[in-house]
């Protein structure tokens, strides 16, 4: 349950970056079959696993390859004096091996400095002992080259959005001006951009991936509209919900489980007791779930949602929802918050039947249709409605064809 005044919370954890004037840049890993990305801008990135970084800038070169290295292969071969040839076809080849580690050590310096004209930070699920092992099987020389590596033990976790919010922090940059590649393959579970990122997309390729960067680059990828690439809209939602106090995450992303079995962060501060009805596929119920809430889903069709193994239940859906609707989440309530994305207003029967699951002073946090099946509700009636149900309005906000409602259920 919620302790202490919830805006002075979130209000806590909200963050502030100056903005980057670094050049932009993206980045290269070695070949895998999906990638994952998250499009947070270009001065700066983060790497999720354990292939190779290469740091590059972010307008791809016109010779067919990714991107352009900010590496001085001249130098490079200069100095291991390798005029031509493939670098380490050569030295493979070479019988002498004190002149081979000399030669790698001279590569190794040029790249290390190249690396300091971009920040690169490895974020991942495993334990700090596994990366440790990755690190001494490919060489400790690699691991400076990672300004941050947070594992499984820091507070905030994969696909929990304050692990980017963080790491922007800790680099005092905007968070668009990060670019995040990963390697998941559930759909939607890429981690979430934290407010002012860019959208979030797979690829199934580098090449792929190359082309995204470079019709970006040419004001065709249309970065400026995140909906087109596959943001999703929802998100912004969650971080206008954030922004009012009406919705708290936990102080890490699994308590529960750091509590229960160790190896992962704990706290006691959890964070709300959510229902999210209308939750389709889970992806929002999953992104909230990773920020330290309990949470169940409900919708018409659930199976996509508990396929992902998020505790979800079916009802009769927004539109039907009267006396009795929610008697499947009966047994996890009272819920701090019920959550609706996308919908539009149940009926005075729905809104009394929500507060049969709400705590005392529990929260109603709605984005709501204004048009449906063609016909546009006043802002005014939508307010009226909620009022009329028993529920005191004290937050909203409309734009376009949405109104976002936080409502709180009287005692």
């Amino acid at each position: 349950m919620r302790g202490g005044p919830r805006g002075a919370i979130v209000a806590q954890r909200r963050m502030r970056y100056g903005l980057s004037k670094r050049p932009s840049v993206c980045m290269s890993t070695s070949a895998v079959e999906d990638i994952g990305v998250s499009k947070l801008g270009a001065s700066d990135f983060f790497y999720d696993g354990v292939s190779r970084v290469t740091e590059m800038p972010a307008t791809p070169s016109q010779d067919g390859t990714l991107t352009e290295a900010h590496i001085d292969f001249a130098d490079m071969r200069s100095r291991t004096d390798i005029p031509q040839g493939d670098l380490f076809t050569v030295m493979e080849a070479w019988k002498d091996d004190a002149k081979i580690l000399k030669s790698l050590e001279f590569i190794l310096e040029i790249e290390a400095e190249a690396a300091k004209t971009v920040r690169t930070a490895l974020v991942t699920r495993n334990t700090t002992a596994s990366v440790e092992a990755f690190f001494n099987l490919i060489g400790k020389e690699w691991k400076p080259l990672f300004s941050i590596v947070l594992t499984r033990e820091f507070e905030f976790v994969k696909p929990d959005k304050r692990l980017l919010s963080h790491v922007a922090e800790e680099w005092k940059v905007d968070p668009t001006r990060l670019l995040m590649v990963g390697d998941s393959f559930e759909p939607g579970a890429n981690i979430g951009p934290p407010a002012g990122a860019v959208a979030t997309f797979n690829v199934n390729s580098l090449d792929e991936l190359r082309e995204r960067l470079e019709a970006g680059a040419a004001g065709e990828g249309n970065w400026e509209n995140p909906l087109k690439l596959g943001w999703p809209a929802l998100l912004a939602f969650l971080d206008w919900l954030n922004e009012v106090g009406a919705l708290c995450p936990g102080g890490c992303s699994f308590p529960v489980m750091g509590r229960a079995a160790g190896g992962l962060a704990t706290t006691a501060e959890h964070g709300d007791r959510v229902l999210h009805l209308a939750c389709s596929a889970g992806g929002l119920t999953k992104m909230m779930a990773s920020q330290g809430s309990q949470v169940i889903g409900m919708d018409t069709d659930v199976s996509a949602a508990q396929n992902r193994g998020l505790s979800a239940f079916p009802f009769e859906g927004i539109k039907k929802m009267g006396k009795g609707s929610l008697r499947r989440a009966s047994d996890y309530a009272p819920f701090d918050v019920v959550l609706i994305q996308g919908q539009p207003l149940p009926s005075t029967e729905g809104l009394i039947e929500i507060q049969t699951v709400l705590c005392d002073n529990g929260e109603l946090c709605a984005e709501m249709l204004l048009t449906v099946d063609g016909v546009t509700v006043n802002p005014a009636a939508v307010l009226e409605s909620i009022a009329e149900s028993g529920m005191k309005v004290v937050d909203w906000q409309a734009a376009g064809d949405l109104i976002r409602i936080v409502a709180k259920k009287t005692v």
